[in-house]
């Protein structure tokens, strides 16, 4: 009795598909999953890390009931959330199914045509032997630079529901997939948002310089009347596809373009090759000072003595062959620092944060100013 044998190939810029099937119906399925992570959580964060689980029936820190109008709120996200899991989780696989009459392919539940880079098929009897080779983007996405393992399930039934038990077969080698690989180098990395959770990166191989990032939208509080109870901090999740944005400064062959998300990341390229993120935050300017190109930006972070965004300035000084100095962070010292707001002059050449210091009623504003200095070549406190 023959056997059926069936080979998938993967490189950095295609993959191919041999199989030598006996034909029991009309249909071969090839079933398909890269390695993909999950959402971001949509509960309160808690400080140290983590989240609350989502409770629609009462204040997460108080037990007391939550209104009706709470309620249908939370219950509103939360069924936005799990169907964005639901079709987040399936953009990690492809179906490919193979007509083994006419020897045609389709894709995905919906059965819709897709046609191959090549293929070559005989008939022997009862049986069909192909070699079948895909370009890169007819595969899953995966959040992944380096695969090193990939879901494979065949079935000569496409009926067959898709199985969450499909074999996970390793690779001899880590495969990591051209074009764009320098830029998801950068970006395919734990990076914590201002609101301390990590978002998802994932993309497309084959795609060129295209991402995505899955994050948390800032959090909305579900208190809508009554304050004597504590906040129910819970967020969205939103899914924004993304490419090197528009070119913000030039300065020799360095160009800094912006990214996209609320990570306040742009990007520098030397040349056309991406090589490192910088921090462009809410008010970003550019200058050049002493033959180099100063990346200046406003960021706020969350800060837990006074469960509140405070501001800082950082300067990045990034040369023109693309080298770059430690970047510059000017911050007040004080602790807790509260309703901080950040301002400069039109050259940026002073920069200056307030805040609210808390105590003594309604407690007192002061201000840190900084000037730049040619002598020093950095910023000095006044």
């Amino acid at each position: 009795m023959r056997e059926s044998v069936l080979v998938v190939t993967l490189d950095a810029r295609r993959f191919w598909v041999a199989f030598d099937v006996t034909e029991h119906g009309s249909f071969l399925s090839v079933e398909l999953g890269l390695p993909g992570g999950e959402l971001p959580a949509i509960g309160a964060l808690v400080n140290g890390g983590g989240t609350l689980e989502v409770n629609c029936e009462a204040h997460s820190w108080s037990g007391e009931a939550l209104l009706a109008a709470e309620r249908r709120l939370c219950e509103e996200i939360s069924r936005r959330y799990i169907a964005l899991q639901r079709s987040h989780a399936d953009r990690f696989r492809t179906r490919l199914t193979l007509n083994l009459s006419n020897l045609t392919w389709t894709r995905g539940a919906k059965n819709e045509p897709i046609v191959p880079t090549h293929q070559r098929c005989a008939r022997s009897g009862q049986s069909v032997s192909c070699e079948v080779e895909w370009p890169l983007t007819a595969l899953p996405r995966t959040n992944q630079n380096d695969v090193a393992t990939i879901a494979l399930r065949a079935a000569l039934d496409p009926q067959q529901a898709p199985s969450d038990n499909s074999s996970w077969v390793s690779l001899p080698e880590p495969v990591a997939f051209e074009p764009g690989l320098e830029l998801r180098r950068l970006l395919l990395l734990e990076t914590e948002t201002n609101f301390g959770e990590n978002p998802q990166y994932s993309y497309q191989p084959g795609s060129e310089q295209e991402y995505e990032i899955a994050e948390r939208t800032r959090p909305a509080n579900l208190r809508v009347t009554g304050a004597e109870a504590r906040n129910d901090w819970i967020a969205d999740v939103s899914i924004v596809s993304c490419r090197p944005g528009a070119i913000l400064a030039r300065h020799g062959a360095v160009a800094l373009r912006r990214s996209c998300g609320k990570l306040g990341e742009g990007l520098i390229f030397v040349g056309d090759v991406p090589t490192a993120t910088f921090e462009w935050g809410r008010a970003t300017a550019f200058h050049v000072r002493q033959g180099k190109l100063h990346a200046i930006s406003e960021t706020r972070a969350y800060e837990p003595d006074s469960t509140s965004e405070v501001a800082a300035w950082v300067i990045q000084a990034i040369a023109p062959d693309g080298a770059r100095d430690e970047p510059i962070l000017l911050e007040m010292q004080t602790r807790p620092c509260m309703a901080t707001r950040a301002s400069h002059n039109r050259e940026y050449s002073t920069l200056t944060l307030g805040c609210l210091k808390p105590g003594g009623g309604r407690g007192r504003w002061i201000t840190t100013t900084w000037v730049w200095s040619d002598a020093h070549g950095t910023y000095l406190q006044r």
